[in-house]
């Protein structure tokens, strides 16, 4: 709910939960758009002490991003099976940013591993072999041919 309503608003999840004062999504996409916005100009954000908050909100921020980038890249997709939508709404229920950091997490390590193994890295094939086997078994894909 709070991930539609921060879309739909084009805000910040932890502004609406007033957990951070920033409204705007790109001070937190900024590392020094956000140093200034917490009271911090011209100084490596790295090095300063940010409030908890903030930088709680803009980490947070960060990963919705992420997840929204890849969900929509998925959900787009002209050659996607009409079940999908079945996770559209799946999704639409997700609010636990620890979740959405793990989906979020997990799927990026995926596509990193599957170009890793399509390019010649053998550890990396064995692992998407085993991985894609029990991706295959789970949805049933192996008992199509």
């Amino acid at each position: 709910m709070w991930l539609k309503l921060a879309v739909y608003f084009n805000v910040p999840v932890a502004y609406l939960q007033g957990v951070s004062k920033i409204k705007d999504i790109n001070i937190l996409m900024d590392s020094q758009k956000f140093a200034k916005a917490v009271g911090v100009p011209d100084v490596d954000p790295r090095f300063i002490n940010i409030p908890k908050n903030e930088m709680k909100a803009a980490v947070l921020q960060e990963n919705l991003h992420d997840f929204e980038v890849i969900k929509k890249a998925i959900l787009d997709s002209q050659t996607i099976s009409s079940d999908i939508k079945l996770y559209d709404k799946k999704i639409t229920n997700l609010d636990d940013p620890i979740e959405i950091d793990e989906i979020t997490g997990y799927t990026i390590d995926f596509f990193k591993l599957l170009v890793n193994a399509r390019t010649g890295d053998k550890k990396a094939q064995a692992v998407c072999d085993r991985i894609t086997k029990r991706i295959d078994k789970y949805f049933g894909y192996d008992k199509e041919i």
